[in-house]
C-alpha cells in the first residue's frame, strides 16, 4: 500500500510566546505580523499514513519497540484483522484467529493491549455480560484472568507491564492485578480516571479529570505522592511517557509534556497549528516512537480513522512565517474546520484565531463589539470577520467589509450553493460583503391547523384570544418569547437599514404580551422525569444553557402530550428528526413547517464570514471563505447546521438505515415513544429549506437593548406605544456607533 503523505509544520512552543503565536485568544490583532529574520528553528512535521483499508473499525493501535506499527481493528462482517508496518508504506497480515475464536464464542470484545515482551491481553464480555480479562496463551487460546469486578464499578482499560502486573482503570479507580490469581496487589484511589495511567521512576501516574491534573502514586504502597495541575481539556485525553522519564497529555489541544520531577506543563505541539485543533478529529490511540516522535490515530464524527506521525525537525522556523488574523465573537466549529484544513494545505501560514467572548470571561458581548469596532473603523483590526452577533448591516454601510462578488457569482452560477442562503447578503448593485456558511431552520411542531393555517405572529396571538382554553406554547416570560422571536420577525418591524418601524413593532410586542400571558411562566422548570420513573441529575441546574435545554424538553414533551399546542425550535441537523417526528406522531394530529412561513419562511444563517476590506492578506482570506464553503468542509456535520452546499445537503437528507439506532427518549415529565424516522420526514424537511427566503436578524447586542427597552410595557409601566419609541430611540443610537 502506497504511503501519500503531506506534511504541515506543526508549532513546537519553543521559543512561541516571545512571538506571541496563539490559536485562540481575545485580544484583536492588525494585519501580517512582520517575522524577524532571526527567528528560533525547529518544528514539528506532520505525516499522514494510510491505514489498512479493510480496517472499518478501530481496536488497538500501538507502535512496537523495534518502531514497528500495529494495529487490530473490524474488517467487514464483524471480523477481526490484524496488520504490521515497519515503514508505513506497506502493510502486511497478522494473525488474529484467537480474537476471532474469542467473539464466536458469544464474547464481545472490548479493548486489548500488550507488553513489550509481546504478550497480548484482551477485555471483553463473556455471554452472561460479566466483565472478563483474559491472556493470549499457547494454542491461540484465551486464558481468563481469575478477577471479578464489583457490580458498582466498570472496566475502562487496562494496561500490562512484563512483570505480570496489569492495570486495570475502573469509574471509581485504578488497581494493579497478579495476572497469575487476579488478586489485586495495590489499589489506587482515584475517581475521575478513564484508566490512562503510565508507570515512571516506581510512580504510578493517572490522569484525574475531575481534580483537573495528574496524580502521582507510589507504585508499592498506592499512596498518593504528588498531584501536577494541567490547564486544559482532560476528559478524553491519553497518557504517554518514554524512557527519558517525560510524560505526555495527547488530547484535542495538542501535547504536552512534564519533564521529570517538574510541575509546568510544556505545550510542544499546538492545536492551532495542527489536527488535533480540527473540530471533526478525536484523539482515539496515541503511541510514542522512540523517545520523541509520536503516531496518533484520530477519529472523526464521519466515522473514518486518520493516522498521524509527528516528528521534530530541527531545520524549519518554529512558527509559520505569515501570520493572517480571524476574528470570532463566539468559537464556531465550522470555521475551525475551515482553518485547519487550510493550514493543513499551507504550512507557511498561521491562522490566529481570536475569540471575542471566551467561557470564564468577565467582557460583556458589547464591550467586546465595541473594542472591535473601534480597531475596524480605524482601518485596522482582523483579516477575517466572523459575523455571527456583530452588526452586519452597519459593517456594510461603513465600507468595513470586502466586496466578494468577483468570485461569489461564478460559484453561484455553478449552482453548487443553495442560492436562496447564500444570496442573503447580496446588495441591489450586485455587490456582496457575507456568506453564511451553514445555517439553522426555525420550526413548529405540533397542532397542524397552526402550523399549516397560521402564518404570522399576530395570527397565533388572535388564535389564543379565540381559544382561551387553549395554550400555544410551553409557558415562557415575555423576555424568553422576544429572544426566540427576535430574529425570526425582525424583517417584518425592521426597514432595510435596520431601524425600528414603531407601528409594525407595536403589533409585535402586544401579540409576544398576548402568547407569553398564557401560561405559568414563572414557573421553574421541573428536574424529576417522574412519569418514566428515572431521574435525571443535572450538575449545575441554574446554568442558562442547561435550564434552555431542560424547557425546549419540557417544551416537546407537552406538545406531544397536547397540553399545549406549538412546539417552537432551530432544528440544525436532520438527526434531530426522529425524536421531534415521534412526538408529533404521539400527539395524533401533528406536523411540522418551518415557522410562520409567509413568503417562504425565516432561516438563522451560521458562520457568517466577510473579510476586512483593509486587509493586507485578502487573498489568503479568500482561500480560507471559499474553504469554509466547500464541500469539504461542508460535508462534515458539525451539529452546527445545514450545509450551503446543494451536494452535501442531499446526501445528509437521505436516511441511513444503517447507521439509525432504536432510542427511548429520556422523559423529563411526560416521556415519548420513541418511533422509527422516515425518509418521507427527513425529505419534508428538505423541501421546507428549499423554500426559505429571510435571514434571520443575529445581532445579539441589539436584541438586548431591545429587550431593555420594553420591560416597561410588560411590567404594565409604559404603554405600547411608548415602548416602541423608546426602542426605536435606542437602536438609532445603537447603530450610530
Amino acid at each position: 500500500m502506497k504511503k501519500h503523505i503531506y506534511k504541515l509544520m506543526v508549532g513546537l512552543l519553543i521559543g512561541a510566546t516571545a512571538f506571541g503565536v496563539t490559536g485562540c485568544s481575545n485580544n484583536i490583532a492588525g494585519e501580517k505580523s512582520s517575522v524577524s529574520q532571526d527567528i528560533p528553528m525547529g518544528r514539528y512535521i506532520e505525516e499522514t499514513v494510510d491505514m489498512p483499508k479493510e480496517i472499518k473499525s478501530l481496536i488497538d493501535y500501538k507502535v512496537n519497540s523495534d518502531g514497528t506499527m500495529e494495529i487490530h481493528g473490524y474488517a467487514s462482517g464483524n471480523q477481526v484483522v490484524a496488520y504490521t508496518s515497519k515503514d508505513g508504506k506497506s502493510w502486511e497480515s497478522k494473525d488474529a484467529t484467537w480474537l476471532n475464536d474469542l467473539i464466536s464464542a458469544g464474547n464481545q470484545l472490548s479493548a486489548i493491549t500488550s507488553n513489550e515482551k509481546g504478550e497480548y491481553y484482551a477485555l471483553y464480555y463473556n455471554p452472561d455480560f460479566k466483565t472478563r480479562i483474559g491472556k493470549l496463551s499457547e494454542g491461540n487460546k484465551v486464558e481468563e484472568i481469575p478477577y471479578e469486578v464489583d457490580e458498582s464499578s466498570y472496566i475502562s482499560a487496562i494496561k500490562v507491564d512484563e512483570e505480570g502486573s496489569i492495570f486495570v482503570g475502573m469509574n471509581n479507580g485504578v488497581v494493579r492485578i497478579n495476572e497469575a490469581d487476579g488478586s489485586v496487589i495495590t489499589e489506587y484511589s482515584v475517581t475521575g480516571t478513564e484508566g490512562e495511567v503510565v508507570v515512571v521512576d516506581n510512580q504510578l501516574m493517572v490522569i484525574d479529570a475531575q481534580r483537573g491534573g495528574l496524580v502521582a502514586f507510589n507504585l508499592e504502597s498506592g499512596d498518593e505522592e504528588n498531584f501536577i495541575p494541567y490547564e486544559g481539556t482532560l476528559w478524553g485525553s491519553k497518557l504517554l511517557s518514554n524512557d527519558e522519564g517525560n510524560v505526555y497529555i495527547v488530547n484535542t489541544e495538542g501535547v504536552s509534556r512534564l519533564a521529570p520531577g517538574g510541575s509546568i506543563w510544556e505545550n510542544v505541539i499546538e492545536s492551532s497549528t495542527s489536527s488535533f485543533g480540527t473540530p471533526s478529529l478525536f484523539v482515539r490511540q496515541v503511541a510514542m516512537k522512540g523517545n520523541d516522535e509520536f503516531s496518533v490515530a484520530f477519529d472523526s464524527v464521519e466515522g473514518a480513522y486518520t493516522l498521524l506521525n509527528y516528528h521534530f525537525d530541527p531545520n524549519v522556523p518554529s512558527r509559520p512565517t505569515t501570520e493572517v488574523n480571524l476574528y470570532m465573537l463566539e468559537d464556531n466549529r465550522t470555521i475551525r474546520q475551515a482553518v485547519a484544513e487550510y493550514q493543513r494545505q499551507n504550512q507557511e501560514v498561521f491562522i490566529n484565531i481570536q475569540v471575542g467572548i471566551q467561557e470564564g470571561d468577565t467582557l460583556t458581548k458589547a464591550d467586546a463589539i465595541r473594542t472591535l469596532n473601534t480597531q475596524l473603523l480605524a482601518g485596522k483590526g482582523p483579516d477575517i470577520l466572523v459575523l455571527d452577533g456583530l452588526p452586519i448591516q452597519s459593517y456594510m454601510e461603513k465600507g468595513v467589509l470586502l466586496d466578494m462578488s468577483d468570485w461569489v457569482d461564478g460559484m453561484r452560477d455553478s449552482g453548487k450553493w443553495l442560492e436562496n442562503i447564500t444570496e442573503a447578503y447580496r446588495q441591489e448593485d450586485g455587490s456582496i460583503y457575507a456568506l453564511p456558511t451553514r445555517f439553522k431552520v426555525p420550526t413548529l411542531w405540533g397542532n397542524k391547523e397552526l402550523v399549516n393555517g397560521v402564518d404570522s405572529l399576530e395570527g397565533l396571538a388572535d388564535w389564543a384570544k379565540e381559544n382561551p382554553d387553549k395554550q400555544v406554547f410551553y409557558s415562557m416570560t415575555p423576555e424568553e418569547l422576544m429572544k426566540k422571536l427576535y430574529g425570526i420577525t425582525a424583517h417584518e418591524w425592521m426597514d432595510e437599514t435596520g431601524q425600528i418601524k414603531e407601528d409594525a413593532f407595536v403589533t409585535f410586542i402586544e401579540s409576544i404580551n398576548t402568547l407569553s400571558g398564557q401560561g405559568g411562566a414563572d414557573e421553574a422548570p421541573s428536574m424529576n422525569s417522574s412519569s418514566s420513573g428515572m431521574t435525571i441529575e443535572f450538575n449545575d441546574a441554574d446554568d442558562p444553557a442547561i435550564q434552555e435545554s431542560i424547557k425546549n424538553t419540557l417544551s416537546t414533551e407537552y406538545m406531544a402530550h397536547k397540553d399545549v399546542e406549538l412546539h417552537m425550535t432551530e432544528v440544525e441537523a436532520f438527526m434531530e428528526i426522529p425524536y421531534l417526528n415521534s412526538a408529533i406522531m404521539q400527539r395524533g394530529d401533528g406536523d411540522f413547517g418551518a415557522v410562520l412561513a409567509k413568503d417562504g419562511g425565516v432561516y438563522n444563517p451560521v458562520g457568517i464570514v466577510g473579510i476586512n476590506a483593509n486587509s493586507k492578506n485578502k487573498d489568503i482570506a479568500s482561500e480560507i471563505v471559499k474553504l469554509a464553503m466547500s464541500k469539504e468542509v461542508q460535508k462534515v456535520d458539525l451539529y452546527e447546521g445545514f450545509p450551503i452546499d446543494k451536494e452535501a445537503l442531499e446526501e445528509q437528507a437521505i436516511i441511513n438505515e444503517d447507521g439509525m439506532m432504536a432510542a427511548m427518549g429520556m422523559a423529563i415529565e411526560k416521556p415519548i415513544k420513541m418511533q422509527p424516522a422516515t425518509q418521507e420526514s427527513y425529505t419534508k424537511l428538505k423541501e421546507q429549506v428549499d423554500k426559505l427566503t429571510i435571514p434571520a436578524m443575529t445581532d445579539e447586542v441589539l436584541m438586548n437593548l431591545i429587550i431593555e427597552e420594553t420591560k416597561g410595557y410588560f411590567n404594565g409601566e409604559k404603554t405600547a406605544n411608548e415602548a416602541a419609541e423608546a426602542a426605536a430611540k435606542r437602536t438609532r443610537a445603537y447603530l450610530a456607533e
